[in-house]
């Protein structure tokens, strides 16, 4: 009852001052939040880490522990996304009557119950419901159902692993990514982001190792004492996965999933060795969605650079590193086969590059490879087809 008064207290606040002052967001994950929602137009304050599209006008308030509220104030926001905890903090902006929404974003079920609560205090609760269901899907795309679980140590230290290290348990949204795809935390702890000492580095014993980072970072530390004692560091399987948000536990950062699978699958063919060491997470599709019925003519449209052959080629199945989910024939693209993919996807690159010197025959031939196993009388219709009287053409 109490929690519905709240609610309802903060939804007729929220009228009262009509959203007219804008949206302060004092949560860099938060800001994704409002940004994926399609409401970035709407912020006008955010933190220092807080990342909006190129056009977008905000005021920057500093950070967690350095927060502007001077500024906040003067801002005269319709609505404060902040994070639970700093309430103390924010007194001054409650008792001046701006309506603060104190959010929760430290276990993956938090996130995503932020993310839906955002889209009701926007107006946009459907979408925000469509969102997590698709977010959910990606996550249950990447699940692993059995086998070995490697342990895996993350660290997200700005610094590499010789800088004040900070680690990420098992009790957090990373350390839930990571259970979710069959993965073993390598730290253990109540607290989501701990501390560990040398001592405790080498206690964890990871398999593989993971630093996060919006930057490239170095990982010339597995060559120092006493990282190189380190199983991971040894197998040559530590990684610097990094990127825009990657720091930001939200929507952005399930693009991860994919990369995680990969190095997961790597180790356990024993191939980590051929994987890049640094890779870089770009979000270069997001949020497509559309539907081709037969006998239609789509033209994709866009400038150089803007996904439209990425998009092909994950339509045509050829790149398998995306999330989200892609039906052929009302069939799942992930839960097919390259073989059966070709069986219902043709695809015309712009240049096809062969080092193979093939006849027109020999290249038609290529067309009938997905079918291989089916009789000769395919094959030999293609042949009669070719030769037909070639002076014709001459």
């Amino acid at each position: 009852m109490k929690r519905f008064c709240r609610i309802s207290a903060l939804v007729f606040l929220i009228c009262v001052h009509g959203m007219a002052g804008g949206i302060v967001s004092l949560l860099p994950s938060v800001t994704d939040m409002v940004v994926d929602l399609g409401s970035a137009n709407r912020l006008v304050g955010i933190t220092r880490y807080g990342v909006v599209p190129a056009g977008i006008s905000v005021t920057r308030l500093g950070g967690m522990y350095d927060l502007n509220v001077e500024a906040v104030l003067r801002l005269k926001p319709g609505l404060v996304l902040a994070y639970h905890g700093v309430e103390t903090r924010l007194k001054p902006v409650e008792d001046a009557g701006i309506p603060v929404e104190y959010l929760k974003i430290n276990t993956l079920n938090e996130v995503l119950s932020s993310y839906q609560r955002v889209g009701q205090l926007l107006g946009k609760a459907e979408l925000a419901k469509k969102r997590v269901a698709e977010l959910k899907a990606m996550l249950e795309a990447e699940k692993k159902e059995s086998g070995p679980k490697p342990s895996v140590l993350l660290v997200t230290s700005p610094g590499g692993l010789a800088s004040p290290r900070i680690y990420v348990s098992a009790n957090s949204f990373y350390g839930n990514l990571l259970s979710e795809i069959g993965a073993k935390n390598a730290v253990q702890s109540k607290v989501a982001y701990p501390a560990l000492s040398r001592e405790g580095l080498l206690a964890a014993a990871p398999d593989i190792i993971i630093l996060l980072s919006e930057k490239k970072e170095a990982l010339t530390d597995c060559q120092k004492v006493p990282f190189s004692f380190l199983k991971a560091c040894r197998n040559n399987a530590a990684f610097n996965v990094y990127g825009a948000r990657m720091m930001h536990p939200g929507p952005m950062v399930f693009q991860l999933l994919p990369i995680l699978k990969r190095i997961l699958k790597a180790y356990a063919e024993h191939s980590t060795a051929s994987l890049p060491k640094h890779i870089k997470l770009r979000n270069i599709l997001n949020s497509v969605d559309f539907s081709a019925k037969s006998g239609e003519f789509i033209g994709i449209v866009g400038p150089n650079g803007s996904g439209k052959t990425t998009l092909l080629r994950c339509v045509a199945g050829i790149l398998r590193d995306f999330s989200g989910k892609i039906d052929l024939d009302g069939q799942n693209l992930a839960e097919l086969s390259s073989r059966q993919v070709a069986r219902l996807v043709s695809y015309v690159p712009q240049i096809v590059e062969t080092v193979i010197p093939f006849t027109v025959i020999e290249f038609l031939r290529l067309s009938r490879f997905p079918y291989q196993g089916m009789g000769s009388r395919r094959r030999c219709r293609i042949l009669r087809v070719c030769s037909v009287k070639w002076e014709f053409f001459i």
